[in-house]
């Protein structure tokens, strides 16, 4: 989406749950990362292409066993190298013609970062968490977008996020500290990097579909509909590649997937719906148009800021966790051009 050597190589885009504005993403500098690397390989060469030579000379098996102790999980190697990236897609000086000049149909889950927090961190994302927990982890993750903040800055930003995000999930429900953490860790690595992908996309004039998508599955919920399924939390409504059950029309289908779960008449209903939807926007950059469709999918504009709550009932949504989002750009200049 953002590399002048790939375009006109594709007339359309899809992006579900992961945007190239996420901040984490792509990098400036690795340096640090680099050496890390080559001090585990044993790798004393300085030529580039000697460098990858023993990298492709080394096993898979061999990576795995000699990084799992770097702590090098957000370093994913895009790096802006003047060819393939000019520049930081989140910069001010991001120019119009870095971005792809076609439709986009783009957006996420309603708990994006509650199944990913349980699988990376188990013992650190309890089913039970308290407050105190959440303000550590809350830290936690403010320190990794600013290093330099002090114990008192600290302090007072965990206490405006905490109101902020109360906002979201009021009431003194006892699952409200994970509901907290996990949309904190999702916002500023999944869902403030659509809305800020949508925004660019629309203010450039291109057409763009925003969705948040908030079924929950009965077969992570439901003995009834788990036969070989792992639950998750009540709290987790609908997880991080959730989505990927009805893109794939997983409900409708007789394979590996279907013989784990079972699935609901709405949820095969939605599979259909969602299916529909994809398939007239691969065809005609419009997920309107083509075979009909249950209910008009509002295009994306700034200014009304409308997207598609993808459930049953569909539902049309505005302006998608904008406190959070106006939050996060004031907090990080990574957010927002």
């Amino acid at each position: 989406m953002i590399s002048p050597m790939s375009q006109g190589l594709f007339h359309k885009a899809i992006l579900c749950s992961g945007a190239a504005t996420s901040p984490n993403l792509i990098k400036e500098d690795y340096s640090e990362v680099f050496k890390l690397l080559m001090e585990a390989f044993g790798i004393k060469e300085t030529d580039p292409s000697a460098i990858a030579a023993k990298l492709k000379s080394i096993s898979a098996e061999e990576i795995r066993e000699k990084t799992k102790h770097l702590d090098i999980m957000q370093d994913f190697f895009v790096s802006v190298d003047g060819q393939f990236l000019k520049t930081l897609p989140s910069k001010p000086n991001f120019a119009p013609e870095f971005l792809a000049p076609v439709p986009i149909l783009l957006g996420c889950t309603s708990s994006e970062g509650a199944g990913v927090l349980k699988d990376a961190v188990p013992v650190a994302f309890p089913s039970a968490y308290s407050e105190e927990e959440w303000s550590d982890e809350a830290k936690r993750v403010l320190s990794t977008f600013k290093p330099s903040l002090d114990g008192k800055e600290l302090e007072n930003l965990v206490e405006t996020i905490n109101a902020l995000y109360a906002k979201s999930f009021p009431g003194e429900d006892a699952y409200n500290p994970q509901r907290k953490i996990s949309a904190f860790v999702a916002d500023p690595d999944f869902v403030l990097p659509m809305i800020e992908q949508a925004t660019l996309h629309a203010e450039r004039g291109h057409a763009s579909f925003l969705y948040q998508m908030r079924q929950k599955l009965k077969c992570f919920h439901d003995d009834e509909y788990a036969i070989e399924t792992r639950k998750k939390d009540d709290y987790c409504e609908c997880d991080h590649c959730d989505c990927l059950l009805f893109t794939f029309g997983i409900p409708l289908a007789n394979g590996k997937k279907r013989k784990q779960c079972k699935f609901t008449g709405e949820e095969e209903k939605l599979a259909r719906i969602w299916m529909t939807y994809l398939s007239n926007f691969a065809t005609y950059g419009n997920p309107n148009k083509g075979e009909p469709v249950a209910m008009q999918w509002p295009q994306y504009d700034v200014k009304s800021r409308r997207h598609l709550v993808v459930r049953v009932p569909l539902a049309e949504g505005d302006h998608l966790v904008h406190d959070r989002y106006k939050w996060w750009r004031s907090f990080n200049e990574d957010f927002g051009n």
